[in-house]
């Protein structure tokens, strides 16, 4: 099975990086050496150590100094062995290493995971598809590509290599080689990952933006303002449908039809949830693909200023929690098209139908990081402190430092009761974006009022991140 699978992998051949002039990464180096100085004095957690220790390897890694990378990832090692960590605490090193393309390392560390066990996350197999997502995501494809092919999983195995083939597709796609990509895609072995490729696949999670673009075919001719290209990927994908399996039919629909509702394309998108969607009997396990068809095409009759056909879906729904990822979609689309004072009152209604489900919180969340997403970081917050939904403050604080207020999100920050998740995590992305904004004096002088070694040397790894260059361009100051 295996033998043949990769023969029709073999069409397409991996992709390589060209050559490129060294930046100047003087200002990252520093940020670096500084941080690495409270790393190694400071009174810090193990697995919080370990994990910041891992984001100095890759950014030694991404400006060149292989040696550092290397050295800063055994140090991790040493604190997770000190302390006799698991594989919880082993996960960090794993994924860097495959994120920096330390194919070895990598397959080093996996040993540290259980072939089978309770607790799938934390199985090898589980690990290594894991670990080969991050380095396709990172476009390492021969990377990701040996790691694979040492996983003795056979499912995560197969869904390992339909990764790595799609992701490859899209970087195809992202340096202008669109026939290729295309190509390439219609050469995958199956119906699925045709369609995975095309049009990508729909998100389950009520906390996302549906609205937000993927790394699918269609997504980014839709980025590129290619709508026709798009509309053939999603017709294209859609032809594919009937080869599918009765499982994977209700995903693959919602993915056509969320394209053609970027599209604004409501009267096909009406047709095609007609055709595979209301016919299917009402099943609890199956609300997820009917609540998403519906709420794409919510989002596009309130792009197209029908707010009453939007709300119309609510009617479809009994439960609380439905209609309030409903009115949560809706009310975002609503202040995206500059009608505040509705889009004010329906996240209103959505908060109050989803503090009426059983199980709130996911929902409650989606409402949270939509307020944010609409630019209500007050209501946002006030929500999630009201209803104590303290993690969802983390994307708070990252969506509006992505505005530029890092005042504001620092504000915010200090509401948190201090805990290692919070400073290891949140502080590095405020000073990453101040950095990155051309504010590196701020960020300094941030640094150096803090006490706290800790914060310190997560604000210096952040800075160094956001002043980190790509290959040809130059540093910063």
């Amino acid at each position: 099975m295996r033998f043949a699978f990769l023969i029709l992998l073999s069409l397409s051949p991996s992709l390589i990086a060209a050559p490129a002039l060294p930046p100047d990464n003087r200002a990252t180096v520093e940020a670096l050496r500084q941080a690495a100085e409270f790393l190694e004095t400071a009174d810090i957690d193990p697995d919080e150590l370990a994990g910041l220790w891992c984001k100095v390897a890759e950014l030694r890694h991404r400006i060149g100094d292989r040696r550092g990378a290397i050295k800063a990832i055994e140090r991790a090692c040493e604190i997770v062995e000190g302390v006799g960590g698991g594989p919880r605490e082993w996960r960090p090193m794993l994924l860097a290493c495959a994120r920096m393309g330390e194919t070895d390392k990598a397959l080093e560390l996996a040993g540290h995971f259980p072939e089978d066990g309770n607790n799938v996350p934390e199985e090898r197999g589980f690990m290594l598809w894991r670990a080969v997502r991050e380095a396709a995501r990172a476009g390492r494809f021969r990377v990701a590509e040996e790691i694979a092919d040492r996983n003795e999983h056979e499912d995560f195995w197969l869904i390992s290599w339909q990764e790595i083939r799609s992701l490859e597709i899209v970087a195809r796609f992202k340096k202008g080689d669109t026939e290729a990509a295309i190509r390439m895609a219609m050469a995958l072995p199956t119906a699925w990952g045709k369609l995975w490729a095309l049009v990508g696949t729909p998100t389950d999670q009520p906390a996302d933006d549906i609205t937000e673009l993927d790394d699918s075919i269609a997504d980014m001719q839709l980025l590129a303002n290619d709508k026709a290209g798009a509309r053939r990927s999603a017709m294209t994908a859609l032809a594919l449908i009937p080869d599918l399996g009765p499982g994977e039919k209700p995903s693959a629909v919602v993915a056509v039809i969320r394209i053609l509702c970027l599209l604004d394309d409501i009267r096909e998108a009406r047709k095609v949830m007609v055709r595979y969607l209301d016919a299917r009997p009402r099943k609890e396990n199956y609300w997820n693909d009917e609540l998403l068809a519906r709420s794409h095409l919510a989002a596009a009759e309130v792009r197209a200023g029908r707010d009453e056909a939007a709300l119309a879906f609510l009617k479809d729904f009994d439960r609380p929690e439905d209609q309030a990822f409903l009115l949560q979609v809706i009310a975002l689309d609503q202040a995206r098209a500059g009608r505040r004072e509705v889009s004010t009152m329906n996240f209103a209604r959505a908060i109050e139908r989803a503090a009426l489900a059983d199980d709130r919180d996911p929902y409650l969340s989606g409402i949270i990081e939509a307020q944010a997403l609409a630019g209500d970081f007050d209501g946002a917050t006030w929500t999630a402190q009201y209803f104590r939904c303290g993690l969802l403050l983390e994307k708070i604080i990252f969506l509006q430092s992505k505005t530029g207020d890092f005042d504001g999100a620092r504000m915010i920050f200090h509401t948190i009761p201090s805990d290692r998740y919070w400073i290891g995590n949140i502080l590095p992305q405020i000073a990453r974006m101040q950095g990155a904004a051309g504010q590196p004096a701020a960020v300094r002088e941030w640094a150096a009022k803090l006490d706290d070694p800790r914060r310190r040397a997560a604000v210096l790894i952040g800075l160094a991140e956001g002043l980190c260059q790509s290959p040809g361009k130059p540093g910063g100051k």
